[in-house]
């Protein structure tokens, strides 16, 4: 079982942050189902996030819906696979209102078939809107080790980051990370920053250990 994390912001800050479960598998498909996952007691304004990443394969994948005990949530970010069936590990980040229940359904829809498929999830409170400030999201096929995301931070908000990884993860240069899998059919990494104290644009990067395409995207709310 995942370990519960809690990352909150400052002590004055009304945004809370938790880290609460992440999965992961190999097989081959359009579509992914991820099953009773444990994010605790419902709350009126509990946001559930769902970072998604789509393993490395030779048919592009573009994520193209997250549902949430079957209710489709909003994807906020998610690169555009560039075409012409580049070898690439996709990504994205999506996020739906479920103020009741404390355990979900996830199920993932891809483009094309991905050579796997895994998810780490997110619950936000304390939010202003559930309607993001900022969102980044980009795709690369060249052969580099490092990805960047440029997106601003909010005062007292939560910025949730996740990349889609072909080799080995390495680090984040700030940004603090929760969770990756280094595995090439579903290299996700998901790291989280909370608690700025000012509103700022903020250039965060992943680092993985071999050149590889790669993608990244982001996600702001306050």
């Amino acid at each position: 079982m995942p370990l519960n994390k809690f990352l909150s912001a400052s002590s004055s800050a009304p945004v809370t942050l938790l880290y609460k479960h992440e999965d992961g598998t190999t097989s081959v498909s359009t579509s992914f189902s991820f099953s009773s996952i444990y994010v605790g007691d419902g709350f009126s304004d509990r946001l559930i996030i769902v970072a998604v990443c789509g393993g490395d394969g030779s048919a592009n994948h573009t994520l193209t819906d997250v549902q949430i005990d079957s209710v489709s949530a909003t994807i906020h970010a998610a690169p555009t696979a560039p075409g012409g069936g580049t070898s690439l590990t996709n990504c994205g980040i999506a996020s739906l209102v479920v103020p009741t229940g404390n355990s979900i359904d996830i199920d993932v829809t891809w483009s094309s078939a991905p050579d796997g498929c895994a998810i780490v999830v997110y619950t936000l409170a304390g939010y202003n809107s559930a309607t993001p400030v900022d969102t980044y999201s980009d795709v690369s096929t060249s052969g580099s080790t490092t990805m960047s995301a440029t997106i601003d931070l909010r005062e007292n908000g939560a910025t949730v980051f996740v990349a889609g990884l072909k080799s080995n993860f390495d680090n984040w240069s700030s940004a603090t990370s929760d969770h990756y899998f280094d595995d090439s059919k579903k290299g996700i990494a998901a790291a989280h920053i909370t608690g700025s104290p000012t509103t700022l644009s903020h250039v965060e990067t992943v680092t993985q250990n071999t050149p590889s395409a790669r993608s990244i995207a982001a996600v702001t709310w306050r």
